[in-house]
């Protein structure tokens, strides 16, 4: 049971730093390494052993004025 107490908290940890670091994606402009390679457009930032990858908005013409 403690083992499984333990796995729920880092991934509990892991979610809410991942939500913060969506989140600061989100409110900083032109972050991360171009993917286009993969597909126009694509970004990606490295986080811990993993690889965020999403689009900008602004760059799109969308997003926040």
């Amino acid at each position: 049971m403690l083992s499984i107490l333990i796995i729920a908290h880092y991934a509990q940890e892991f979610l809410a730093d991942l939500t913060a670091k969506i989140a600061w994606i989100a409110e900083v402009d032109f972050t991360g390494s171009p993917r286009d390679h993969i597909s126009e457009g694509l970004r990606g930032l490295l986080y811990r052993n993993h690889c965020i990858y999403y689009r900008c908005w602004r760059e799109q013409g969308g997003g926040r004025s």
